[in-house]
């Protein structure tokens, strides 16, 4: 969906119709929009910041162009190699100049695939539900994906319960991360609202919403 918005969004800018098209500020914003909900999404990122680059050359920045490479190229994604391909078209400079940051991310893209290929293997053709091996794929993948940064590892969670939406015990893991690790009360109550439309006779995603709705009352008492 993000995807789809922001490349009507181009189309609108490059349009004769400038009552509906975006300036360049607004289709930034849209693109750090974008990024900022899937840009570290292992296995699709790679379209998104490969569509903010052409975005940045149509705009003739090639100064914010080679920011927009230079964040990307830390960033794992599956098609990582396909990636640089396409970089060294641009840029051959920027690539060498990033060597360090482009092995270290090569590694992490290694760690991943092992993960990646599990949950085909043990998530594929759930239909919503969750297998009990299943889960602990994911929660491998949550784990390793924190030492990195935990917004990736909310991404992963994402992931989790849009491949498994009638799993309790996958939006119930979701929460606990974002109140646990991260400390975020807000978020974790978001999430639950969510799982509650898909599960509204869960009993433990309901005691789960109002503990959670305490805490971020007791949170908001607490603030100076």
């Amino acid at each position: 969906i993000i995807l789809n918005y922001i490349q009507y969004a181009i189309q609108l800018y490059e349009s004769d119709h400038t009552e509906l098209s975006f300036d360049v500020d607004e289709l930034r914003f849209a693109f750090e929009y974008a990024v900022s909900k899937a840009g570290l999404h292992f296995t699709r990122a790679n379209s998104i910041w490969k569509l903010y680059i052409e975005a940045e050359s149509l705009f003739n920045d090639f100064i914010k162009r080679d920011e927009i490479i230079t964040r990307s190229l830390s960033i794992p994604v599956l098609d990582y190699d396909s990636h640089l391909e396409y970089i060294s078209t641009l840029t051959p400079n920027l690539v060498q100049n990033n060597s360090s940051v482009i092995q270290q991310t090569k590694r992490h893209v290694e760690e991943r695939l092992p993960l990646e290929n599990a949950l085909i293997q043990r998530c594929a053709h759930t239909h919503g539900s969750l297998s009990s091996d299943g889960f602990q794929v994911w929660k491998q993948y949550v784990n390793l994906e924190h030492q990195l940064n935990p917004n990736r590892a909310v991404c992963v969670l994402e992931r989790m319960v849009a491949s498994h939406f009638i799993s309790e015990q996958a939006w119930l893991y979701y929460a606990k991360y974002l109140t646990v690790e991260v400390s975020d009360y807000k978020s974790a109550l978001s999430v639950l609202s969510r799982a509650i439309r898909n599960l509204p006779l869960s009993h433990e995603l309901v005691v789960a919403h109002i503990q959670t709705l305490e805490r971020l009352k007791t949170s908001w008492f607490l603030e100076p």
